[in-house]
């Protein structure tokens, strides 16, 4: 194959042979191969990190919450603090609904959403299955009210599972 100018239909190509690789310029094309990978690699790390987590397990924060709140820190740094609150008859509509509410107030803000999802527990204390609520674009200090609803009337308590801050 030869360098130089095919047509193909009504468009016009360009045929250029490729350098052999002891040729000038290979070291440039490696290295910005090299570099285009790195990007590539740090654009997909920082999307797969841009939520952040609840480590349940780990309450250690300067933050100070609300009276009555329990306080976690979160895996991106800062505080989130949550607090099980009755559902008034407004929230909790329908015959056969089971409603928990749970109120988030969060160190930082969430400018995207915040995601909190909770197991459902039964009488047996087995678990019986899960929801998931979000509130947009909350601020710092500020209280989000969020309301899980369910209609299996065998659930009789939850438990928090995630909470993601995006």
């Amino acid at each position: 194959m030869q360098d130089g100018d095919v047509e193909i239909g009504e468009r016009r190509v360009k045929i250029v042979r490729p350098k052999s690789a002891g040729s000038e310029g290979s070291t440039g094309a490696f290295l910005l191969g090299g570099l285009c990978l790195i990007f590539i690699l740090g654009i997909v790390g920082m999307y797969s990190s841009a939520g952040d987590s609840l480590a349940t397990n780990d309450v250690t924060t300067s933050w100070i919450a609300p009276p009555g709140f329990n306080v976690y820190k979160s895996t991106r740094g800062g505080g989130v603090a949550t607090q099980w609150d009755e559902p008034t008859p407004a929230e909790c509509s329908g015959d056969r609904a089971s409603c928990f509410v749970v109120n988030v107030v969060t160190e930082n803000d969430c400018p995207l959403s915040l995601y909190m999802s909770i197991t459902l527990l039964n009488a047996a204390g087995q678990i019986s299955g899960w929801t998931a609520e979000t509130a947009q674009s909350v601020q710092p200090e500020e209280r989000a009210r969020l309301v899980f609803k369910t209609y299996d009337r065998g659930i009789v308590s939850a438990r928090v599972a995630e909470i993601r801050c995006s």
